[in-house]
């Protein structure tokens, strides 16, 4: 996050904004980052915003209205601030549009892999089940195939408790219909509904860090000032349309987030072509 902020200073003051400006921005108007800067005001209408929503908001001084406010050139200053930030998200963002349609092949072929997975863990079930090979075995695979790092420990049921008393018990003891035992094995292994591995990023375009932890089975803070990774609370589920993260605060990637269907649009549509 300090990061972010000392970026937003450098663009500002490269720009020759005045340092009460950018003290206010930072300290007042609670600006942690460049997409703060740019997001601030409308982007149609950045010109006379920047003076509206900042320099029209700095304080009286005693019973006179702030210099700052009616000075023409700080306002410039501060629209060549804006205009920079903004050709650099811009920048960033067909950046990762370019990187998504070079990852299209990579996407086919992880398909292909994923089939031949596929077929590999229904041979193992058939050994399983034929007494070829022991269950914890064949289990420890896909499970290490996840994202996440999984604790097993012994279990606590008998030596001869079978797999199917173990679903049985399962099904009876979560109340949950079919429909919802697929959402959330869809959800805990990080998978699409036609069960492609779920594509998601590490940053928002501002290059604000998004918490992993929040957005699967280890679970964080519930609110993001009291993640202790410092990191943003936010759906890390990457957009087909431009790469970039959901970023939704209303939900994570465990929560139904829409662009994981899209991403199998984008898979089969790229298998089509």
């Amino acid at each position: 996050m300090a990061d972010e902020v000392q970026r937003l200073r450098r663009t500002l003051t490269a720009a020759r904004v005045n340092l009460t400006i950018i003290n206010f921005m930072v300290e007042e108007l609670d600006m942690a980052s460049i997409t703060d800067f740019v997001d601030f005001v409308d982007h149609t209408r950045y010109q006379t915003e920047l003076q509206s929503n900042i320099l029209d908001a700095l304080p009286d001084q005693g019973e006179d209205q702030h210099p700052l406010r009616s000075s023409r050139i700080d306002l410039a200053r501060l629209r060549t601030a804006w205009q920079n930030a903004h050709e650099l998200l811009e920048r960033k963002k067909k950046k990762r549009a370019a990187q998504w349609d070079l990852n299209e092949d990579v996407l086919l072929e992880s398909a292909q892999q994923r089939e031949e997975d596929t077929r590999s863990e229904e041979e193992e079930v058939e050994h399983v089940q034929d007494g070829w090979r022991p269950q914890g075995e064949t289990l420890l695979r896909p499970l290490s195939q996840t994202e996440v790092e999984w604790d097993i420990r012994p279990s606590k049921r008998p030596a001869n408790y079978t797999e199917e008393q173990a679903m049985r018990q399962s099904s009876t003891s979560t109340g949950k219909s079919g429909k919802q035992k697929k959402a959330l094995r869809t959800a805990i292994g990080a998978r699409t509904p036609s069960g492609a591995k779920v594509q998601t990023v590490s940053q928002l375009p501002g290059g604000q860090i998004i918490c992993k932890k929040y957005n699967d089975p280890r679970t964080c803070a519930h609110h993001e000032r009291d993640c202790p990774d410092g990191k943003r609370h936010v759906c890390d589920v990457r957009k087909p349309e431009d790469g970039s993260a959901c970023g939704s605060k209303n939900h994570n990637r465990l929560g139904s987030c829409p662009y994981i269907a899209q991403q199998d649009v984008m898979l089969e549509s790229a298998q089509q072509r």
